[in-house]
């Protein structure tokens, strides 16, 4: 019997896996995590564990119990842990501080990569290579927002066009006196939201500056901000700034990133 459940294992572990992948795909909690134009690579990876399983039921392999302990780690820590977005402490490592051109200026031309030389340069890239690069590439929004309510992406994709308009957005707030640096003097408050290109791992921060009276409040709460759009000068480049007139705390979005 012991050589039995030893034997069987493999079994456990194919099943837990894919039964925890399935739970993921169909509950849409790859949102947290996944661009949902690549879940049909979690679906896929469930249903070779699910095959495996049972071909393992038919043949059984020996698994050794710390093996099996080993692979089934991560899958104890997702049942522990809650759900959550992305928040302040990843905001502070990926934020590279924004700037956008004046309104009437022509988008600055991003130089094409070269594969030769990423490949030579390692992980010794300039952020602002990095910011230039991730600002050129092109990024569609699937998520259906009505006229009022503008994502940070599609207002920083068009700055000028909403310049001296009042605009609704929706995001995280962040306050941190180092904050200053990028947008100005007693400028410390941020509005954000992480734009994903492929999943959670790539994630960076799209922000917008917020001016007024920020209230406190608790940490990770999404709110709606509505205010006054501007563009001050500010270093070399113009702030996206807005003036707010109105904060609001809201319930989290079904997809915490843009896209």
């Amino acid at each position: 019997m012991r050589d039995l459940g030893r034997r069987l294992r493999g079994g456990l572990v194919f099943g837990a896996w894919g039964a925890t992948l399935l739970f993921l795909v169909l509950t849409g909690r790859t949102r947290l995590f996944l661009r949902p134009e690549f879940v049909w690579l979690l679906a896929m990876g469930a249903l070779i564990a699910v095959g495996f399983f049972f071909a393992i039921l038919r043949n059984p392999v020996p698994l050794p119990l710390s093996r099996t302990l080993i692979l089934l780690l991560p899958l104890l820590h997702l049942a522990a842990s809650e759900p959550a977005s992305m928040g302040q402490d990843i905001f502070s490592n990926r934020f590279l501080g924004v700037q956008t051109p004046p309104p009437d200026a022509s988008p600055p031309a991003v130089p094409p990569i070269d594969d030769k030389a990423a490949v030579t340069a390692g992980d010794n890239v300039p952020d602002d290579v990095i910011s230039q690069g991730f600002a050129g590439q092109s990024f569609t929004d699937p998520q259906a927002v009505s006229e009022e309510l503008l994502t940070i992406l599609q207002l920083l994709r068009a700055p000028g066009k909403h310049a001296g308009t009042t605009v609704k957005l929706l995001g995280l707030l962040h306050r941190d006196a180092a904050l200053a640096k990028h947008f100005g003097p007693g400028r410390d408050v941020a509005l954000y939201r992480f734009v994903v290109a492929c999943c959670a791992a790539d994630a960076l921060p799209v922000t917008v500056a917020l001016e007024g009276d920020i209230p406190e409040l608790t940490p990770e709460q999404w709110v709606e901000v509505e205010g006054h759009f501007d563009l001050p000068q500010f270093g070399n480049g113009t702030v996206p700034l807005v003036r707010v007139s109105r904060i609001t705390p809201v319930d989290p979005p079904t997809d915490p990133f843009l896209y």
